[in-house]
């Protein structure tokens, strides 16, 4: 029952990931295109309000169109049953670093450090999704590593970032704060736990414990 559960989520998630790309990306990609028209037809001469008005609206739609892509490539990133946690991983790290032009290095520690029940691993991908998703969106970082150790019988998953930093109490903001909450939900929902260590100036590291597969069955 709950394998079958899992597998309806993950179907609307599909479902959701492709209606959004057929309806609401299709159209802001349009509106992109309208918007540079729109700015190539305004004459030079004393049309300079009209250009940084486009420019702007431009602007908002180019971080609109960007949040839908990320949302449809979280939607679709799940394990893979005939490829394994690792070679999905590696496959959705290409991904992400061809996406946003962050080099993301993955390291393994000993192939036991990624023994995670099925459930377990579908958080770990959120997790890890969600940690990159606020990297992009707020560290400013030129690269990352996502690496896996085992520490005292649990998986160790660390996303670590070259990027500003933030204080973590209080919250750098709210849209960062809502991430890091979801990602100790996610977590905590298949008994494990999430630590943020960060500074400003000296990047982030967030530390994910996962009982192994034998803890969490």
């Amino acid at each position: 029952e709950q394998e079958l559960h899992g597998l309806a989520t993950l179907q609307e998630r599909e479902r959701i990931a492709q209606e959004l790309h057929d309806t609401l990306a299709q159209e802001l990609a349009l509106l992109q295109i309208k918007l540079n028209e729109a700015e190539a037809d305004v004459p030079t001469a004393g049309a300079a309000s009209m250009r940084r008005t486009l420019k702007d609206m431009r602007k908002i739609v180019d971080r609109a169109y960007e949040e839908v892509r990320q949302a449809i490539f979280g939607l679709h990133v799940m394990v893979s049953r005939s490829l394994g946690l690792i070679p999905t991983l590696t496959e959705y790290l290409h991904d992400y670093s061809e996406m946003t032009k962050i080099p993301v290095a993955l390291k393994v520690s000993t192939p036991e450090a990624t023994r995670f029940a099925p459930h377990v691993e579908v958080q770990l991908i959120r997790i890890v999704h969600e940690a990159l998703t606020n990297m992009f969106k707020h560290a400013a970082a030129h690269k990352a590593a996502v690496s896996f150790e085992i520490n005292d019988g649990y998986g160790e998953i660390v996303v670590e970032d070259d990027g500003r930093g933030f204080l973590v109490q209080p919250p750098a903001d709210n849209a960062l704060h809502f991430g890091l909450r979801t990602m100790q939900e996610r977590a905590e929902g298949v008994g494990g736990k999430v630590k943020i260590d960060s500074t400003p100036g000296r990047g982030t590291r967030v530390v994910v414990y996962l009982p192994l597969e034998k803890e969490a069955a």
